[in-house]
């Protein structure tokens, strides 16, 4: 299987994407992994370092997936950690709401077979599998969206499938280097409890 892109639960709309995310999905485009490294030692932007650095599969390196397993990645962003996915699962579908990240996943992972894209939201999404591990990335940190995305993975969840949630919580990147967004009164940081 080659690597898809599926737009049919995409809803067209104007997308709003910052500045630093357009600027990343251009470097995307017009660079190749190897020299994301080289890009990152001289734009100091923590944003592009998130996106672009090959050190955020550690995020999920660790972890002991089963062989052969089947994953659902969801809020797959710019794909920072879906090579790694791939290189550990037999099937990968990662979910991107943005059509223009998905479409930098797909210039950043064009090698990568064992992946298909489904761009949408999750209320809009019907899938006709469950999986091993679902994997819920980034959470926007707010309680109703954490509900909302444990009742989206219980519904494409095995019986004895994992649910692993990649987020910023009170260890992160983000809290150690004093970065963390400005509008924090909102959010929370998610912990083992």
């Amino acid at each position: 299987m080659l690597l898809k892109v599926n737009l049919d639960f995409y809803k067209e709309k104007q997308e709003k994407l910052k500045n630093v995310e357009k600027d990343i999905i251009e470097i995307i485009k017009k660079n190749n992994k190897e020299e994301y490294e080289k890009i990152i030692e001289n734009d100091k932007r923590l944003e592009v370092l998130k996106a672009l650095s090959i050190i955020r599969e550690n995020i999920i390196n660790w972890y002991p997936f089963e062989l052969n397993a089947n994953i659902l990645e969801v809020n797959a962003n710019f794909g920072e950690i879906t090579e790694e996915l791939c290189i550990k699962a037999n099937n990968v579908i990662s979910i991107e709401k943005s059509k223009y990240k998905a479409e930098a996943i797909k210039k950043r992972l064009a090698e990568i077979e064992n992946l298909e894209i489904i761009v949408g939201k999750i209320n809009n999404i019907e899938l006709n599998q469950k999986f091993d591990y679902i994997c819920i990335n980034g959470l926007e940190e707010q309680e109703e969206s954490l509900k909302e995305y444990v009742i989206f993975a219980k519904r494409f969840l095995k019986d004895d499938g994992i649910i692993l949630f990649t987020c910023n919580n009170r260890f992160g990147v983000e809290t150690w280097n004093c970065n963390s967004p400005e509008n924090t009164e909102k959010k929370i940081n998610m912990s083992k409890k």
